[in-house]
């Protein structure tokens, strides 16, 4: 389970006579804790950062207040609303709802296999295959039509949470090798759920039967509670549920860190190298120490293939340390399994913030995780925006430690997730190509970058989504949209949604770019320009705009085009944008929000040398 401390946001939420509950990670609070801390987030002033609608067929009120207190530890402020109990298709048919009501940015359906249909969850011994198969199908119309309705009705983010088995087998030992047994029509429910809502933007499958196993169904069902109160999940599942769906709220409002910054020597192997030697650090197999250490590998593969770019910061010699990775087979991880590396003998502090700016990232976007208390001390004091993890003793505990961490979590995985590492690695051959080269017009022309601009379709959303939630430099707004509302700008005619990619001689940067224009009677607004920061600095940003124009312009009833920047603590880069586009700034209040407009006629296309553009129609 994860061991998230209470953020500085819940420290100010909270009395400072409540100080014993902000030292203790939250798996630690007891039940009065978690309520105290639920009454206090629900009385706080401050403004939600989602607004729930929990809808469910069982009774769900403690595990809302968990979540509730959980997600203020994970910095995500909730504003619940608990539905009437198995009121989930009134609640979306009827308009005048207190869902529809609440306008929730996300819905929650929680329902119980024993409520909707006791004749399979508790007959399921006494019914033939056709008979299961028959009632497998009907609980799949079920939930289809109704997260249909649900997206058509409210555009909110649904969460769906699929179905753990309960801890008695009807059949006994004998259940799994029968097709009409528990194990058969449990895994045939919870899989079809995940493939028929897997590519969908909009909705997310929550694995609460993942959570049950963890806690222990054996101590998590009261069957008296649940005759006696509709509660189907008791004890300690409460808080496995509660940390996953947190999990998953804090992961649809917040982007993922970008970066692990690892140490070496105890981190990675056992030992110190330069006293050890490259045949005597413990990594591999033969003993659980090497073991342990091969496993916390793994997981950073695993956290590579999330999107999560590896570094490395650690005081060796260059020379020991390549020659390890290159004669040790045993080990998991190569040297090219990191973006970048600092391996010297400088402070740490200043290889973190080198490996920030080598990236073109926020130091906010790292986490650096050592084994040496005083050099995550360094880190904490010095760089107090980068997420620090100092390792335990047992390197045993690493590797489930990663994957406990909230920080790398993500609603859905995108391509560009898959290939972020390598394009980190082109990045820094473009950069190498730079400073060799004599001057920035050949070097821009030497790239030869291709810009493709298309219009956005349901599959591309993820990803849009994520450029939307992730990217803060060149964000003219910061405007946060949730996948349902880009879905709707997709479907709207009154609305341009078309997205970027690129790619040069040295690589492709996958979909780095995305920008929205709306129609009005004789004007358009541009209402967000986001670009990924390592697309900026070789005239990606001005090809885009001149397309941008031709297209708005295309239209003869178009007279002019407005913008707008909002200034944030992040996106300065962005700032003088549409000044250099030929706009003309309508307001020039120093620090305030920047309005723009562009007549048709002094729409002119920017110089963008070694840039070539190809608009492509939407795929179907």
């Amino acid at each position: 389970m994860a061991s998230a401390y209470p953020t500085d946001k819940l420290n100010k939420t909270l009395a400072a006579d409540n100080s014993e509950i902000l030292t203790k990670p939250i798996h630690e609070w007891s039940t009065a804790e978690v309520d105290k801390v639920y009454r206090a987030v629900s009385k706080s002033a401050e403004a939600a950062d989602l607004r729930v609608a929990w809808l469910g067929n069982h009774t769900i009120e403690p595990v809302v207040r968990t979540v509730t207190a959980f997600s203020s530890a994970y910095g995500v402020a909730l504003d619940a609303y608990i539905a009437p109990y198995d009121q989930h298709f009134q609640e979306m048919l009827d308009g005048n709802s207190g869902t529809l009501a609440s306008k929730p940015n996300l819905i929650v359906l929680w329902l119980s296999l024993r409520s909707m249909s006791p004749t399979l969850a508790e007959g399921c011994v006494r019914l033939g295959k056709a008979e299961i198969q028959a009632e497998i199908e009907r609980i799949e119309e079920v939930l289809s039509s109704w997260v249909d309705l649900a997206k058509q009705r409210s555009g909110a983010h649904v969460f769906i949470c699929n179905f753990p088995r309960p801890p008695g087998l009807r059949f006994g030992i004998a259940d799994t090798s029968s097709d009409t047994g528990e194990q058969y029509f449990y895994g045939e429910l919870n899989r079809w759920m995940s493939d028929a809502f897997m590519d969908d933007p909009q909705v997310t499958v929550v694995d609460i039967s993942h959570a049950v196993s963890r806690a222990g169904s054996e101590k998590s069902w009261n069957p008296r509670m649940y005759h006696l109160a509709k509660i189907e999940w008791d004890g300690p599942a409460v808080r496995y549920i509660a940390d996953l769906l947190s999990r998953c709220c804090r992961a649809l409002v917040r982007p993922a860190h970008k970066c692990i910054v690892v140490d070496l020597d105890n981190t990675l192997w056992g030992g110190v190298l330069g006293e050890e030697g490259v045949d005597g650090v413990r990594v591999g197999q033969g003993d659980p120490a090497s073991e342990a250490f091969a496993a916390f590998q793994r997981s950073l593969l695993d956290m590579k293939a999330r999107g999560i770019i590896l570094a490395i910061c650690s005081k060796n010699n260059f020379s020991d340390v390549e020659e390890l990775f290159t004669s040790r087979p045993d080990m998991p991880l190569r040297l090219e399994d990191f973006a970048t590396h600092r391996i010297n003998w400088e402070p740490k502090n200043l290889n973190v913030e080198a490996i920030a700016k080598e990236l073109n990232i926020g130091t906010d976007s790292l986490v650096f995780i050592d084994d040496n208390p005083a050099e995550c001390e360094l880190i904490r004091q010095m760089l107090p925006d980068v997420k620090t993890v100092h390792l335990p003793r047992d390197p045993a505990t690493y590797a489930e430690l990663l994957y406990s961490m909230c920080e790398f979590d993500k609603i859905k995985l995108t391509d560009e997730d898959k290939q972020k590492t390598q394009q980190y690695i082109d990045n820094h051959a473009r950069q190498s190509q730079r400073q060799a080269a004599t001057d920035l017009k050949s070097y821009l022309e030497s790239l030869g970058t291709r810009v493709t601009i298309q219009a956005a379709v349901a599959e591309n959303l993820p990803r849009i989504h994520q450029l939307f939630t992730k990217t803060n430099q060149f964000n003219v707004t910061t405007i946060r949209y949730s996948a349902a509302e880009l879905k709707e700008m997709i479907d709207a005619e009154d609305c341009t949604l078309d997205f970027v990619k690129v790619e040069d001689n040295f690589g492709s940067l996958g979909i780095v770019g995305v920008y929205i224009v709306r129609a009005e009677r004789d004007h358009a607004v541009v209402d967000s320009f986001v670009l990924s920061c390592r697309a900026l600095g070789r005239g990606i940003e001005s090809a885009i705009c001149n397309q941008m124009k031709e297209q708005v312009f295309a239209n003869e009833e178009i007279g002019f085009l407005t913008a707008r920047f909002v200034p944030t603590a992040k996106n300065m880069p962005a700032s003088e944008f549409f000044d250099a586009q030929g706009f003309e700034r309508l307001t020039t209040a120093q620090g305030e929000e920047k309005i723009y407009r562009l007549n048709r006629m002094d729409a002119m296309a920017i110089e963008c040398p070694g840039v070539s553009v190809t608009v492509e129609e939407a795929k179907e």
